[in-house]
Protein backbone atom coordinates (compact mmCIF):
# COMPACT_ATOMS: atom_id res chain seq x y z
CA UNK A 1 0.00 0.00 0.00
CA UNK A 2 1.33 3.45 -0.89
CA UNK A 3 0.25 7.01 -1.55
CA UNK A 4 -1.48 7.67 -4.85
CA UNK A 5 0.48 8.02 -8.07
CA UNK A 6 -2.39 8.99 -10.42
CA UNK A 7 -2.02 11.84 -12.88
CA UNK A 8 -2.68 15.20 -11.30
CA UNK A 9 -1.77 14.35 -7.71
CA UNK A 10 -0.60 17.10 -5.41
CA UNK A 11 1.90 17.13 -2.54
CA UNK A 12 0.46 18.17 0.83
CA UNK A 13 2.24 19.92 3.70
CA UNK A 14 3.47 16.56 5.07
CA UNK A 15 5.02 15.63 1.73
CA UNK A 16 2.38 13.04 0.87
CA UNK A 17 0.98 12.47 -2.63
CA UNK A 18 -2.71 13.29 -2.48
CA UNK A 19 -5.66 13.18 -4.90
CA UNK A 20 -6.83 16.71 -5.75
CA UNK A 21 -10.32 17.96 -6.57
CA UNK A 22 -11.08 19.56 -9.92
CA UNK A 23 -11.31 23.39 -9.73
CA UNK A 24 -11.66 24.72 -13.26
CA UNK A 25 -12.26 28.29 -12.07
CA UNK A 26 -8.69 28.28 -10.77
CA UNK A 27 -7.31 26.17 -13.63
CA UNK A 28 -6.97 23.05 -11.45
CA UNK A 29 -7.74 20.00 -13.53
CA UNK A 30 -7.78 17.64 -10.54
CA UNK A 31 -6.56 14.07 -10.36
CA UNK A 32 -7.56 11.17 -12.56
CA UNK A 33 -9.38 8.62 -10.38
CA UNK A 34 -7.56 5.29 -10.61
CA UNK A 35 -9.26 2.10 -9.38
CA UNK A 36 -5.84 0.85 -8.23
CA UNK A 37 -5.87 3.33 -5.37
CA UNK A 38 -9.26 2.13 -4.16
CA UNK A 39 -8.35 -1.53 -4.59
CA UNK A 40 -5.16 -1.10 -2.57
CA UNK A 41 -7.19 0.22 0.34
CA UNK A 42 -9.72 -2.60 0.14
CA UNK A 43 -7.03 -5.28 -0.23
CA UNK A 44 -5.10 -3.98 2.75
CA UNK A 45 -8.17 -3.89 4.95
CA UNK A 46 -9.29 -7.37 3.85
CA UNK A 47 -5.79 -8.71 4.61
CA UNK A 48 -6.19 -7.31 8.13
CA UNK A 49 -9.70 -8.77 8.50
CA UNK A 50 -9.20 -12.23 6.96
CA UNK A 51 -5.52 -13.12 7.20
CA UNK A 52 -4.45 -11.48 10.44
CA UNK A 53 -7.72 -11.61 12.43
CA UNK A 54 -9.23 -14.76 10.92
CA UNK A 55 -12.61 -13.13 10.30
CA UNK A 56 -14.87 -13.47 7.25
CA UNK A 57 -15.66 -10.51 5.02
CA UNK A 58 -19.22 -9.19 5.15
CA UNK A 59 -20.37 -6.27 2.98
CA UNK A 60 -23.18 -5.49 5.43
CA UNK A 61 -20.92 -5.24 8.50
CA UNK A 62 -19.27 -1.83 8.84
CA UNK A 63 -17.57 -2.85 12.10
CA UNK A 64 -15.28 -5.55 10.69
CA UNK A 65 -12.15 -3.41 10.76
CA UNK A 66 -12.73 -2.50 14.40
CA UNK A 67 -13.43 -6.15 15.25
CA UNK A 68 -10.27 -7.26 13.47
CA UNK A 69 -8.11 -4.74 15.31
CA UNK A 70 -9.66 -5.73 18.65
CA UNK A 71 -9.03 -9.42 18.02
CA UNK A 72 -5.42 -8.87 16.94
CA UNK A 73 -4.73 -6.77 20.03
CA UNK A 74 -6.32 -9.38 22.30
CA UNK A 75 -4.25 -12.16 20.74
CA UNK A 76 -1.08 -10.11 21.08
CA UNK A 77 -1.72 -9.32 24.74
CA UNK A 78 -2.40 -12.97 25.50
CA UNK A 79 0.95 -14.06 24.08
CA UNK A 80 3.00 -11.13 25.33
CA UNK A 81 5.17 -11.56 28.37
CA UNK A 82 7.45 -8.62 29.23
CA UNK A 83 11.02 -9.80 29.71
CA UNK A 84 11.33 -7.72 32.87
CA UNK A 85 8.19 -9.16 34.50
CA UNK A 86 8.32 -12.37 36.54
CA UNK A 87 5.38 -14.66 37.11
CA UNK A 88 4.52 -15.15 40.77
CA UNK A 89 5.21 -18.41 42.58
CA UNK A 90 2.55 -21.10 42.44
CA UNK A 91 2.41 -23.76 45.16
CA UNK A 92 1.80 -27.44 44.41
CA UNK A 93 0.66 -29.60 47.33
CA UNK A 94 0.14 -32.91 45.52
CA UNK A 95 2.06 -34.84 42.88
CA UNK A 96 1.20 -33.75 39.34
CA UNK A 97 2.44 -32.71 35.88
CA UNK A 98 2.95 -29.03 35.04
CA UNK A 99 2.80 -27.72 31.47
CA UNK A 100 5.59 -25.31 30.52
CA UNK A 101 4.25 -22.25 28.65
CA UNK A 102 5.57 -21.56 25.16
CA UNK A 103 7.28 -18.31 26.16
CA UNK A 104 9.26 -19.75 29.11
CA UNK A 105 12.96 -20.56 28.88
CA UNK A 106 13.66 -21.10 32.60
CA UNK A 107 11.86 -22.20 35.73
CA UNK A 108 12.59 -21.26 39.33
CA UNK A 109 11.80 -24.02 41.82
CA UNK A 110 11.63 -24.35 45.60
CA UNK A 111 11.13 -27.87 46.94
CA UNK A 112 10.44 -28.92 50.55
CA UNK A 113 10.23 -32.48 51.87
CA UNK A 114 7.51 -33.65 54.24
CA UNK A 115 7.96 -33.22 57.98
CA UNK A 116 8.52 -36.23 60.26
CA UNK A 117 6.16 -37.35 63.03
CA UNK A 118 6.74 -36.81 66.72
CA UNK A 119 7.42 -39.72 69.07
CA UNK A 120 4.73 -41.53 71.04
CA UNK A 121 4.79 -42.18 74.79
CA UNK A 122 3.20 -44.77 77.09
CA UNK A 123 4.37 -44.01 80.64
CA UNK A 124 2.27 -41.78 82.95
CA UNK A 125 5.28 -41.14 85.24
CA UNK A 126 8.86 -40.14 84.51
CA UNK A 127 11.71 -42.54 85.21
CA UNK A 128 14.97 -43.47 83.56
CA UNK A 129 13.33 -46.56 82.07
CA UNK A 130 10.02 -45.07 81.02
CA UNK A 131 8.71 -43.73 77.74
CA UNK A 132 7.28 -40.57 79.26
CA UNK A 133 8.26 -37.73 76.93
CA UNK A 134 8.78 -38.25 73.19
CA UNK A 135 11.02 -36.22 70.90
CA UNK A 136 9.89 -34.00 68.04
CA UNK A 137 9.86 -34.87 64.35
CA UNK A 138 12.45 -33.44 61.97
CA UNK A 139 11.73 -30.93 59.21
CA UNK A 140 11.97 -31.69 55.53
CA UNK A 141 14.93 -30.49 53.49
CA UNK A 142 14.78 -27.42 51.25
CA UNK A 143 16.21 -27.11 47.73
CA UNK A 144 16.07 -23.99 45.53
CA UNK A 145 17.26 -23.41 41.99
CA UNK A 146 16.73 -22.03 38.48
CA UNK A 147 16.82 -24.37 35.46
CA UNK A 148 16.64 -24.13 31.67
CA UNK A 149 13.45 -25.54 30.13
CA UNK A 150 11.66 -25.54 26.77
CA UNK A 151 8.09 -24.39 26.19
CA UNK A 152 5.55 -27.09 25.40
CA UNK A 153 7.16 -29.71 27.65
CA UNK A 154 6.22 -30.75 31.20
CA UNK A 155 7.64 -30.86 34.70
CA UNK A 156 6.98 -33.94 36.83
CA UNK A 157 6.29 -32.93 40.42
CA UNK A 158 6.36 -35.25 43.43
CA UNK A 159 5.25 -33.89 46.81
CA UNK A 160 6.20 -35.78 49.96
CA UNK A 161 3.55 -36.58 52.55
CA UNK A 162 3.91 -35.68 56.21
CA UNK A 163 5.00 -38.51 58.48
CA UNK A 164 2.49 -40.17 60.84
CA UNK A 165 2.84 -42.69 63.67
CA UNK A 166 6.55 -41.96 64.19
CA UNK A 167 7.31 -42.26 60.45
CA UNK A 168 9.56 -40.00 58.40
CA UNK A 169 8.15 -37.53 55.91
CA UNK A 170 8.16 -38.26 52.20
CA UNK A 171 10.56 -36.83 49.63
CA UNK A 172 9.61 -34.03 47.23
CA UNK A 173 11.22 -33.56 43.82
CA UNK A 174 10.85 -32.08 40.33
CA UNK A 175 11.95 -33.88 37.16
CA UNK A 176 12.32 -32.66 33.58
CA UNK A 177 12.99 -34.75 30.48
CA UNK A 178 13.30 -37.83 32.66
CA UNK A 179 15.99 -36.39 34.95
CA UNK A 180 15.58 -35.09 38.50
CA UNK A 181 16.34 -31.38 38.76
CA UNK A 182 16.26 -31.12 42.54
CA UNK A 183 14.96 -33.08 45.51
CA UNK A 184 14.31 -32.62 49.22
CA UNK A 185 14.06 -35.61 51.56
CA UNK A 186 11.53 -35.78 54.35
CA UNK A 187 12.38 -35.14 57.98
CA UNK A 188 12.91 -38.12 60.26
CA UNK A 189 10.28 -39.53 62.60
CA UNK A 190 11.10 -39.43 66.32
CA UNK A 191 10.75 -42.44 68.64
CA UNK A 192 12.17 -44.06 71.74
CA UNK A 193 15.31 -45.79 70.52
CA UNK A 194 15.65 -47.28 73.99
CA UNK A 195 13.46 -46.94 77.07
CA UNK A 196 14.07 -43.62 78.75
CA UNK A 197 15.59 -41.87 75.72
CA UNK A 198 13.86 -40.13 72.82
CA UNK A 199 15.99 -37.76 70.79
CA UNK A 200 14.57 -35.28 68.33
CA UNK A 201 14.63 -36.60 64.76
CA UNK A 202 17.03 -35.38 62.10
CA UNK A 203 15.99 -33.05 59.30
CA UNK A 204 15.85 -34.19 55.70
CA UNK A 205 18.68 -33.49 53.26
CA UNK A 206 18.40 -31.71 49.89
CA UNK A 207 20.18 -32.04 46.55
CA UNK A 208 20.22 -30.47 43.11
CA UNK A 209 19.51 -26.88 44.07
CA UNK A 210 21.51 -24.31 42.10
CA UNK A 211 20.86 -21.60 44.70
CA UNK A 212 20.53 -23.51 47.98
CA UNK A 213 20.42 -27.02 49.44
CA UNK A 214 19.43 -26.80 53.11
CA UNK A 215 19.07 -29.69 55.54
CA UNK A 216 15.88 -29.41 57.60
CA UNK A 217 15.92 -28.50 61.28
CA UNK A 218 16.01 -31.33 63.79
CA UNK A 219 13.26 -31.88 66.33
CA UNK A 220 13.75 -31.14 70.02
CA UNK A 221 14.73 -33.96 72.39
CA UNK A 222 11.91 -35.32 74.51
CA UNK A 223 13.50 -37.33 77.29
CA UNK A 224 16.93 -38.38 78.44
CA UNK A 225 16.70 -40.73 81.41
CA UNK A 226 15.23 -38.82 84.34
CA UNK A 227 15.41 -35.54 82.43
CA UNK A 228 12.21 -34.44 80.74
CA UNK A 229 12.83 -32.10 77.82
CA UNK A 230 10.36 -30.45 75.43
CA UNK A 231 9.93 -32.57 72.32
CA UNK A 232 8.69 -29.91 69.94
CA UNK A 233 8.71 -30.65 66.24
CA UNK A 234 11.16 -28.83 63.98
CA UNK A 235 9.98 -25.72 62.17
CA UNK A 236 9.82 -25.82 58.39
CA UNK A 237 10.90 -22.95 56.12
CA UNK A 238 7.63 -21.16 56.97
CA UNK A 239 7.38 -22.26 60.63
CA UNK A 240 4.29 -24.23 61.65
CA UNK A 241 5.96 -26.90 63.77
CA UNK A 242 3.87 -29.06 66.09
CA UNK A 243 4.55 -28.53 69.78
CA UNK A 244 4.90 -31.25 72.39
CA UNK A 245 1.56 -32.09 73.93
CA UNK A 246 0.18 -33.71 77.04
CA UNK A 247 -1.55 -36.94 76.04
CA UNK A 248 -0.71 -36.38 72.39
CA UNK A 249 1.77 -34.30 70.42
CA UNK A 250 0.40 -31.59 68.14
CA UNK A 251 0.31 -31.92 64.38
CA UNK A 252 2.52 -29.60 62.32
CA UNK A 253 0.78 -26.99 60.18
CA UNK A 254 3.59 -25.46 58.06
CA UNK A 255 4.94 -27.11 54.90
CA UNK A 256 7.72 -29.52 55.82
CA UNK A 257 7.49 -28.97 59.59
CA UNK A 258 7.79 -31.79 62.13
CA UNK A 259 5.11 -33.03 64.53
CA UNK A 260 5.39 -32.67 68.29
CA UNK A 261 6.15 -35.52 70.68
CA UNK A 262 3.74 -36.85 73.29
CA UNK A 263 4.49 -36.47 77.00
CA UNK A 264 2.71 -37.51 80.19
CA UNK A 265 0.18 -39.94 78.65
CA UNK A 266 -2.71 -40.68 81.04
CA UNK A 267 -2.31 -44.47 80.88
CA UNK A 268 0.20 -47.08 79.75
CA UNK A 269 -1.56 -47.26 76.41
CA UNK A 270 0.64 -45.78 73.69
CA UNK A 271 -0.35 -42.26 72.64
CA UNK A 272 1.03 -41.23 69.27
CA UNK A 273 2.90 -38.02 68.64
CA UNK A 274 1.78 -35.33 66.21
CA UNK A 275 1.96 -35.79 62.45
CA UNK A 276 4.42 -33.92 60.30
CA UNK A 277 3.12 -31.54 57.64
CA UNK A 278 3.36 -32.42 53.97
CA UNK A 279 6.03 -30.96 51.73
CA UNK A 280 5.47 -28.53 48.88
CA UNK A 281 6.82 -27.47 45.50
CA UNK A 282 6.80 -23.80 44.50
CA UNK A 283 7.47 -22.79 40.90
CA UNK A 284 7.47 -19.80 38.60
CA UNK A 285 8.41 -19.60 34.95
CA UNK A 286 10.89 -17.05 33.64
CA UNK A 287 11.46 -15.70 30.11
Amino acid sequence: MDYTSVNGYVIDAQGRRQISNRDLANNVLGSDLDCTDLQNVINSLMYLIETKAGLVGDADDDTLVAKAIGKIVALALGAYVPTNTLTTFTSVSSSTLIDIPAWASRVELQVVGGGGAGASANAPTLSSESAYSGGGGGAGGFAWGIYAVSGGKQLTVTVGAGGQLEAAGGSSSVSYNGSTLLAANGGGGARFGVQGSSAGADGGTATGGTIANVTGNYGSDGQNGNNQLTGNGAAGPWGGNGRAGVAGGKDATGWGAGGGGTYAPPTTTRVWGGAGCQGVVLYRFLP
